[in-house]
């Protein structure tokens, strides 16, 4: 029952839109129709007053001529002002905001959101958007150098593909996350926001800024992470020592220069002499093999276990290192494979696509760089030891052997992070890796 009128609860709903209504929230014109907040007010909002009395005749602006008692000449009616910035448009079906392509310029504002509505930033640069009131969610994709205001957000911020962006809440916000993104600072501004959760992937440099008191606090969410297969086979990770104030990461199995794991001596030249698209530098350190796309696998086998490997710019590689080495560098590399006998200090992917490496005796660490797609084989109980440290990784996995067989783990890229009590950073592997 609504004024006297009985609705079938899927029959009350706004002339304009056909979304449902609600007893506490409507709004009824003269000529008895029924609209939703957002669409009464852009029909018959004038330019700064409401038509309330005489919707049907719109209001028109006294002409110097009725004084003298003339008729004036019909003015064409006052076009009826939007209730946001032309910036920001409203979906025809009422659900969103967009604000879209907005560069540089005065702060978009949407000030009248209703909760269930959600608002699209898209593509904009240099810009700032304030929101006001309740709004259900917020989206902020492929944006850069752009700032966004929220009071209170019921579900969740998305952050996706962004640069150099900001996002402050002043009221609540339960979640957010932030994907692909570099350089993001998010400021909580209340008790409320502070609970907020945060998830985050393939992320780099975000700070977040919360209130002690009057007093403004701004702590870094961790990016770089340490995984390592425990005892019960299940992949430990946790946040690097970077952020805790360690002395530094302790490797997993330690190789000592002198100790042949295999327990004979080395195999540097069993696959014959080293490939001349290895090339050895001048100054006797390291070899390099670069730019190389398919063909037949690539052997560098006459090398002291000093020496470290450059793999570089190569595609539809395949490159062998036999023996024992210093370190080996995987970088700017697509669909390429590395294998790898014994490594005594580090290997490393970085900037690589759809990369595999193979660590056949020994390896204490290993780190992969923003990088989309990784498999790391571990073909021995030492290099099972191996710590592999990540930041801003996608799609890692994670093959050791159990006995005879072949376990494949996903290495997590989702992590939750939440401001503690004491104002510390807490940050867990994703719900989505522990089942």
């Amino acid at each position: 029952m609504v004024e006297g009128a009985t609705f079938h609860p899927t029959c009350f709903k706004c002339t304009t839109c056909s979304n449902k209504l609600s007893v506490g929230s409507f709004s009824k014109s003269n000529d008895g129709k029924y609209y939703c907040k957002t669409h009464y007010e852009r029909l018959f909002k004038m330019r700064g007053r409401y038509s309330l009395d005489a919707i049907e005749e719109p209001f028109q602006a006294k002409s110097p001529s009725s004084a003298t008692g003339t008729t004036p000449a019909p003015e064409q009616a006052a076009a009826p002002a939007a209730t946001e910035d032309s910036r920001a448009t409203l979906s025809e079906d009422c659900k969103r905001w967009s604000v879209q392509a907005v560069s540089g310029g005065e702060p978009v504002y949407i000030t009248e959101p209703e909760k269930h509505q959600t608002v699209q930033i898209f593509k904009c640069s240099n810009a700032t958007v304030i929101i006001k009131g309740k709004v259900n969610s917020v989206s902020i994709d492929n944006c850069s150098k752009t700032q966004v205001v929220m009071d209170d957000v019921i579900s969740a911020v998305e952050v996706m593909n962004c640069k150099g962006v900001k996002f402050q809440i002043s009221g609540s916000c339960p979640s957010a996350s932030i994907d692909k993104t570099d350089g993001c600072n998010v400021h909580m501004m209340s008790e409320e926001a502070k609970k907020m959760q945060i998830s985050t992937s393939k992320h780099s440099d975000i700070q977040v800024t919360y209130m002690d008191n009057d007093d403004p606090v701004e702590k870094p969410i961790p990016e770089q992470f340490v995984h390592s297969v425990e005892a019960d086979d299940t992949i430990k990770s946790k946040v690097s020592s970077l952020y805790s104030g360690g002395a530094g990461t302790t490797p997993g199995a330690q190789v000592d220069e002198n100790d042949d794991p295999d327990g004979g001596t080395e195999e540097a030249t069993d696959a014959g002499p080293t490939d001349s698209r290895a090339v050895f530098a001048e100054n006797g350190k390291r070899w390099t093999v670069e730019a190389v796309t398919g063909g037949e696998p690539l052997y560098i086998t006459g090398h002291d276990k000093h020496h470290t490997v450059l793999v570089h710019n190569c595609k539809d590689a395949t490159v062998v290192i036999k023996g024992k080495i210093n370190s080996v560098a995987i970088d700017g590399c697509t669909n390429t494979q590395v294998v790898m006998d014994t490594v005594i200090s580090t290997v490393e992917v970085s900037n690589g696509k759809k990369v595999k490496f193979q660590i056949t005796a020994a390896c204490p660490m290993a780190s992969v760089d923003k990088t989309d797609s990784c498999s790391i084989y571990l073909m021995s109980d030492k290099a099972k030891k191996m710590q592999l440290m990540t930041s801003k990784h996608s799609d890692i996995q994670l093959t050791y052997m159990k006995g005879e067989d072949p376990v494949e783990k996903p290495i997590p890229e989702q992590f939750v992070h939440t401001v503690e009590s004491g104002g510390v950073i807490k940050s867990v592997v994703s719900s989505l890796y522990t089942g």
